[in-house]
C-alpha cells in the first residue's frame, strides 16, 4: 500500500468532522490508497476520514469521537429526570386524593336527599320508592289515555262506526 500525504478535498459534512478532530487535538497523519485520511492522537486511538462522507456518517463519526472524548450528548443522557418524575407523581396522587374527598362529599349528599326522598314518601328503601314512581306513571299514562277518549271528537260514521 502506498501512502500519500496530500490531503484530498473533502466535501462539507467531512470538513465538519475534521474540524471536530483538530478542535480535540487530532492531527492529519496520513491517506490511503482509497483516499481515506487517517487522523492521530497521543492519548487516543486513530480516526479515520472518508472525504466524500454522507452525513449520516458525519452524525455516526460525530457520536463516536463524543463517545471517545468523554462528552456527554443528548442522546447518551437519559431523558427521564427522577425529582420531575416525583413532583408530577406527587402532585396527581394530591389532585386525586381532593377528586376522591370531593366525589366523597358528594356522594353522601345525594344518599342524605335520597333518604329524606324515602321519608317524605314514606318508602322503607329505594326499591319501594321506584315502585311507587312506577306506580304513579303507570296511572299516569291510563289517566291520559282515558282523557283522551273522553275529549275525541267523532269524526263522520265510519269513524264512530270502526271506534265502537
Amino acid at each position: 500500500m502506498k501512502a500519500h500525504n496530500t490531503v484530498p478535498s473533502f466535501n462539507k459534512s467531512a470538513k465538519k468532522l475534521v474540524a471536530l478532530l483538530e478542535d480535540a487535538g487530532f492531527r492529519f497523519d496520513r491517506v490511503n490508497s482509497r483516499n481515506v485520511c487517517f487522523y492521530t492522537h497521543a492519548n487516543y486511538p486513530e480516526q479515520r476520514v472518508i472525504p466524500r462522507m454522507t452525513d449520516n456518517e458525519l452524525h455516526v463519526g460525530t457520536r463516536n469521537l463524543q463517545r471517545l472524548l468523554g462528552v456527554q450528548n443528548d442522546r447518551d443522557r437519559s431523558k427521564r429526570d427522577a425529582a420531575r418524575v416525583k413532583d408530577r407523581q406527587a402532585k396527581e396522587r394530591e389532585q386525586a386524593a381532593a377528586e376522591y374527598a370531593r366525589l366523597e362529599a358528594e356522594r353522601a349528599a345525594l344518599v342524605a336527599e335520597r333518604d329524606d326522598y324515602c321519608r317524605r314518601f314514606g318508602a322503607q328503601s329505594v326499591a319501594e320508592a321506584n315502585r311507587i314512581v312506577a306506580q304513579i306513571e303507570t296511572t299516569d299514562r291510563q289517566m291520559k289515555y282515558w282523557a283522551g277518549l273522553m275529549t275525541e271528537a267523532p269524526r263522520g260514521e265510519g269513524h264512530a262506526r270502526h271506534r265502537a
